[in-house]
């Protein structure tokens, strides 16, 4: 039994700092733009900031591969499209 205790402290010590393993700082500031087109239709721009040593992946990137997702609120309206610049964004 008083092994039992021991693990069981052990795990409730140990909790924690097993839930803070992920960093939880933002490394982009974003900001977003919308613009009317017609009717229903808007364009949607989404800019980045992006800190030094950091980068984003491509959103057009396979499944299984480390994309950036980007995800809108489920009471909006269906997404027809998503583009990207046609060349990495880079500066010196």
């Amino acid at each position: 039994m008083n092994l039992f205790l021991r693990i069981l402290l052990f795990l409730f010590v140990s909790l924690p700092f097993l839930t803070q393993a992920q960093d939880t700082t933002a490394k982009v500031k974003w900001s977003f733009s919308i613009e009317k087109k017609s009717g229903n239709t808007y364009t949607i721009t989404a800019s980045g900031e992006i800190e030094k040593d950091w980068g984003l992946f491509s959103i057009a990137m396979a499944d299984d591969m480390p994309n950036t997702r980007l995800a809108l609120d489920s009471g909006s309206a269906s997404i027809k499209s998503v583009s990207e610049p046609s060349s990495p964004i880079k500066e010196s």
